[in-house]
């Protein structure tokens, strides 16, 4: 059904006269928010200024200082994967990009309606995201990057986008956010389920990087030293029982760890071996009112599946179930790989591959494994195809996985599944916060 709203030529706003910037949940949110105590973000800002906008690329390094893009910006809490760095000497030229402790970030183009909190000490930069930073006497940094983060403040940076396709947030516009004004007490409430989120949320990350470090430690990966290889050559044996003639198969830095593992005489097994079965996802079409979760690549979420989405499942479905691994065989993330932990079964894409677990590994502790630099290493060495890469199941089974002793192969699963219960509950917390606000926003103005 068709839904329009009709608009005061006295009531536009911003120079904007396109359609959706007055649609009518837009109307309906402002209307809440001027029902009650509020204020205008220009009123509170210290700062609103957005980082460096142009290329960069020929400033990229290894080591050096981290620049945030628009994919890190999350709900609440930056999300650090995968961060490219930039060299300290261009750091120290773009002075008004830089991000320190305390700053709230959003994404100016792309993924709108999110807004994270920088809280490391160190100063990092950024590229194309707003950079936010306000006076504190009325409203507290919690309670404002909550406020964004619920349904009234994400509306609205959504509202404030504009440019069709590839949209960008407006800096002036966002001068103009409503932002409710609630008592100290509340505020406080607030910052305290945001602080006991974090805290959950770093100790999940801090007990992830221990299992990756006791992995480092048992199979001695840190002595491993790389060259920059120009040419290199393999043996025939090698190729007969590789099946592959490609160069990429035998490049030296893809397959460091299998000859590392090999010299240092590593217990070790090949995947095939550790799995019942893999199974291909199957292409689903998306149903808001469907009855089961389905996951595609953008679903694995650091170690897990968290399903947005859901389908009707079929007779041609693909069903994991929980415990399974699912790994990313298509696209640019190939080698991606999480547990189904949340769910008893999940219906999953065909860019995806179900791994099986046999009772003779913890699936955690080949997670653990398949998420190391081995692994990963192993996973971009038996890629096919050069415009479109492709990981076979065939190739999958051919990944060497090192064993340990039980019990130190069940302390990096713990270590794990530890991590993704505190990853929960800081989600949990998060939950409330974001309930919490909408409650009271909505309880105000009801009042009035």
């Amino acid at each position: 059904m068709a839904v329009w709203s009709e608009v005061a030529l006295t009531e536009l706003k911003h120079g904007r006269v396109d359609s959706e910037f007055y649609k009518p949940d837009y109307i309906e949110i402002e209307r809440q928010l001027l029902n009650n105590a509020n204020i205008e973000l220009k009123s509170i800002s210290k700062k609103i200024d957005v980082g460096h906008v142009g290329s960069m690329v020929q400033n990229y390094c290894q080591e050096g200082v981290i620049l945030l893009q628009t994919q890190q910006i999350d709900q609440f809490f930056l999300n650090l994967n995968n961060c490219v760095k930039i060299t300290p000497a261009f750091h120290k030229k773009l002075k008004k990009s830089q991000i320190h402790k305390g700053d709230i970030l959003v994404a100016r183009s792309g993924s709108f309606g999110k807004a994270s909190i920088y809280l490391d000490e160190d100063t990092i930069n950024s590229a194309d995201i707003i950079i936010i930073d306000i006076q504190e006497s009325i409203i507290s940094k919690g309670f404002f990057l909550s406020f964004l983060n619920s349904r009234f403040g994400s509306e609205q940076l959504i509202r404030f986008a504009s440019g069709g396709v590839q949209g960008h947030v407006n800096l002036k516009i966002l001068e103009s956010l409503i932002i409710p004004i609630i008592n100290i007490y509340q505020q406080e409430m607030i910052c305290k389920l945001l602080k006991k989120s974090y805290a959950a949320r770093k100790k999940s990350n801090e007990l992830y990087d221990q299992a990756q470090g006791v992995i480092g430690q048992e199979f001695g990966l840190y002595d491993i030293k790389f060259q920059d290889v120009v040419d290199y050559e393999t043996s025939f044996s090698d190729i007969s029982s590789a099946f592959r003639i490609d160069a990429q198969c035998y490049n030296p830095n893809y397959i460091a760890y299998e000859k590392h593992l090999k010299k240092k005489n590593v217990d070790y097994t090949f995947l095939r071996l550790l799995i019942s079965s893999m199974d291909k996802g199957k292409q689903m079409p998306i149903n808001s009112s469907g009855t089961m979760p389905y996951a595609s690549i953008k679903d694995i979420d650091g170690i897990e599946l968290v399903a947005e989405s859901y389908c009707f499942p079929t007779k041609e479905a693909q069903i994991a179930t929980s415990g399974n691994l699912l790994l990313a065989i298509t696209g640019a993330t190939i080698g991606k790989i999480g547990i189904v932990n949340q769910y008893e079964k999940l219906a999953f894409s065909g860019d995806l591959l179900k791994l099986e677990i046999c009772n003779n590994i913890n699936p955690f502790y080949l997670l653990a494994v398949m998420q190391s630099q081995i692994g990963q290493s192993q996973c971009s060495r038996w890629i096919t195809g050069s415009t479109n890469g492709h990981l076979s199941p065939k190739d999958v089974g051919k990944i060497v996985i090192p064993r340990l002793e039980t019990a130190k192969e069940e302390y990096i699963s713990q270590k794990l599944k530890e991590s993704l219960r505190l990853k929960e509950e800081s989600k949990q917390f998060l939950e409330q916060v974001t309930q919490m606000v909408e409650d009271l926003i909505e309880q105000a103005a009801g009042q009035t």
